[in-house]
């Protein structure tokens, strides 16, 4: 196996934490800042920090945007505006728990859309793997009462954050299909630069939400938001699709539901219950059938 896919897994691992950490921050800030208002924080913090690092490199990158302009503004609308923004919106609503559960449905989404706009085929085996991962998580959303997908009655947040799930599946999935050789981090800069100005122009559409001060107590917050979910995670997640593909790379979101529990458990002080433990069994089964079998790690470790 080679010596970068170690990397690109260990990265991936690490991006999820840092993502499921950010939703339980956003679930806990959320009341005190405005949706809108941390995303547009974040991401001008994130891009300000990376600018002095990649300035001289973004000649290539503009270059490129000028022969392909709707690559990289697809790329930005879907995950800097779309996605990131949506999560914070769910936040408010809905627990850090369910929102880490709800982006377990982002690996059978991500297939689909690769089959249809990359024409990838997935294994049977990989599908009864993605099934049983999704039944775990509606059994999270319909709270072990499966009627309840009769009377279709989902907390706001969880619909919003289906939405989310779905801009995330189209980002990861056209990221591979573009496969841009060019050097990640110019790339990502260019893409938060974009995706920012889109923020402001929804900020500006929507509506003022200024009355927000900044608090000295919020800082350490927007420290963690600007370097680890915004630049390393999403750094881990470009090298993760270029080296095992995006659907591939979308299966490691299923360690969020863990790493989200355990913080919305013991940091947070929500409570686990009965549907938690089925559901969570049930993706931890789809894991295990798309990843422990000699087929199945051939098929992963092998290049897309």
């Amino acid at each position: 196996m080679e010596k970068k896919k170690f990397l690109s897994i260990g990265g991936l691992l690490l991006c999820t934490l840092f993502w499921s950490i950010n939703v339980a921050l956003a679930r806990s800030y959320t009341s005190e800042i405005p949706p809108l208002i941390l995303s547009l924080i974040r991401w001008c913090g994130a891009f300000m920090i990376l600018l002095p690092f990649t300035y001289k490199d973004l000649k290539p990158v503009l270059d490129y945007f000028y022969r392909n302009p709707f690559q990289l503004l697809i790329l930005s609308l879907f995950s800097i505006t779309l996605y990131n923004t949506l999560q914070y919106f769910a936040s408010v609503t809905t627990q850090s728990i369910n929102i880490n559960l709800m982006i377990t449905l982002n690996p059978p989404i991500t297939i689909l859309l690769a089959l249809i706009i990359n024409r990838v085929r997935y294994t049977l085996r990989g599908t009864i793997g993605m099934l049983l991962a999704l039944l775990g998580t509606v059994n999270i959303l319909v709270q072990g009462e499966w009627s309840n997908l009769f009377k279709v009655n989902f907390v706001p947040g969880d619909l919003i954050m289906l939405v989310a799930v779905i801009c995330w599946g189209i980002y990861s999935v056209m990221l591979n299909k573009y496969s841009i050789k060019l050097k990640p981090l110019p790339l990502y800069t260019a893409i938060i630069f974009m995706g920012t100005l889109f923020l402001l122009i929804i900020h500006f559409i929507v509506g003022d939400e200024s009355n927000y001060s900044f608090k000295v107590d919020h800082l350490p917050i927007y420290i963690y938001l600007w370097i680890f979910p915004s630049i390393l995670s999403n750094i881990f997640w470009f090298q993760g699709v270029k080296e095992i593909g995006a659907s591939s790379a979308s299966l490691f979101l299923y360690t969020m539901p863990v790493y989200g529990t355990i913080i919305g458990i013991y940091i947070l002080g929500e409570s686990f219950r009965q549907f938690h433990l089925i559901g969570g069994l049930f993706i931890l089964v789809g894991f295990i059938l798309n990843f422990i079998n000699g087929n199945s790690w051939k098929r992963f470790f092998s290049k897309k």
